[in-house]
């Protein structure tokens, strides 16, 4: 434990996990796979409040941290930018209770924290490991796609 808990991040996700009442797994990737659970759903969802369902939520974030990490040192993005690249995944989700992007990110950074406000436009990942831990997931999902990538800002 003392390992794991070496950084602010590992040691905010360990209480997340504990909070919830899980034990806590052997190996970071799974650690973050819960925590991820946990941001979106479970926190929320315990507390009878609003919650993003987390395998849904998943579906829209993975391809926006897949773009935003394609694009070298990138970590943030105005909603202008996120919209097409969330656009469709939200299409594709019809059972999300947001359908527009402004408000699916909304509800991301109000609800879970996960997807966090820099300002009232442009958003980023409350730390970089959530952008690369899901830019993999995107990977291992979609080993095929290629990046969509935006050159400049």
């Amino acid at each position: 434990l003392r390992s794991l808990a070496g950084t602010p991040l590992l040691l905010l996700i360990m209480a997340l996990i504990h909070r919830s009442g899980k034990g806590l797994p052997d190996r970071r990737v799974d650690l973050y796979d819960l925590c991820v659970d946990i941001l979106l759903e479970h926190w929320n969802k315990e507390n009878d409040r609003p919650y993003i369902p987390a395998k849904l939520g998943r579906a829209v974030l993975r391809p926006l941290a897949f773009w935003l990490h394609s694009q070298s040192g990138r970590y943030s993005a105005t909603v202008e930018e996120l919209e097409p690249i969330i656009g469709p995944e939200l299409e594709r989700t019809p059972q999300l209770p947001y359908h527009q992007p402004a408000r699916f990110l909304e509800s991301v950074r109000d609800l879970s924290g996960l997807f966090t406000g820099q300002s009232e436009d442009e958003y980023s990942f409350l730390h970089p490991t959530f952008q690369e831990f899901l830019a993999a997931e995107h990977v291992k999902t979609e080993p095929g796609e290629t990046p969509r990538l935006k050159q400049g800002r």
